[in-house]
């Protein structure tokens, strides 16, 4: 990013210039390396997305960091309804997260992608008895050596009938009725060093894929692309290859 003016331009933190194209750039990865199946059938409707928008969307988050834009969506609830605690606003977001396919797209849709990322991660190698270690793993067995013929529930249907993870609307399920405590710890966690702070965010750690916080997040020095995809654990060379403009 040493070319970029300002990187961290913009007065919101949570809406730092690098912060937003990194976001974008992993849906053009997402749209090179994975089977995205962005269909719409003939009433309108989107077609059967090998790529669920929470997934798309969540994992995005999960790059430049979401836990301030959770959060945010939690404080929001809480100021607009005053009978409204912090468990049942956890169970808002979680709840965001729909059926896995249908999406709201407003900014508590986006919180719960990047909430539903996060407690993939954090299962997925116990649920998957150590075959898929981790994000990264989930993706490479999206990507499937580069034949892009795989989609999420696919992966999904490999895991151990004991996971109860055998499908995507059984992770659905799951995440909505479990992870609340996980959630919660994001948040709190989140909401102690705001305080701390004195309400600035901008040196908060904000829960991304490898760490930092609004102005960190994003390696100023790096290329922005080698960033991104090194992020997601895919090899550069394939990275290079697939993002090269024709």
């Amino acid at each position: 990013m040493s070319d970029f003016v300002a990187p961290n331009g913009n007065d919101d933190p949570f809406n730092y210039f690098d912060r937003t194209i990194a976001h974008e750039m992993v849906h053009a990865v997402f749209a090179r390396t994975l089977n995205m199946d962005q269909d719409i059938n003939d009433d309108g409707t989107a077609g059967d997305r090998a790529i669920p928008k929470w997934f798309n969307e969540g994992s995005a988050e999960y790059i430049k960091g979401g836990a301030d834009r959770l959060f945010g969506e939690v404080r929001s609830i809480l100021s607009k309804n005053n009978t409204a605690t912090v468990d049942s606003a956890i169970q808002d977001v979680l709840n965001a997260v729909g059926d896995g396919q249908s999406w709201g797209d407003t900014s508590l849709n986006y919180a719960a992608g990047y909430a539903a990322v996060r407690y993939l991660e954090a299962n997925i190698n116990a649920k998957s008895g150590g075959s898929i270690a981790d994000f990264s793993g989930f993706l490479a067995a999206l990507n499937n050596g580069g034949l892009k013929d795989k989609t999420v529930d696919d992966i999904f249907q490999t895991l151990p009938a004991s996971s109860g993870w055998g499908s995507l609307s059984d992770f659905i399920a799951d995440f909505k009725t479990n992870a609340h405590a996980f959630v919660k710890n994001i948040y709190t966690t989140y909401d102690s060093a705001f305080t701390s702070n004195g309400g600035d965010a901008t040196s908060i750690d904000v829960g991304a894929a490898l760490g930092g916080n609004a102005e960190t997040v994003v390696d100023d020095t790096l290329l922005l692309q080698q960033m991104i995809l090194c992020k997601l654990g895919l090899k550069y060379s394939l990275v290079q290859r697939k993002m090269t403009l024709r």
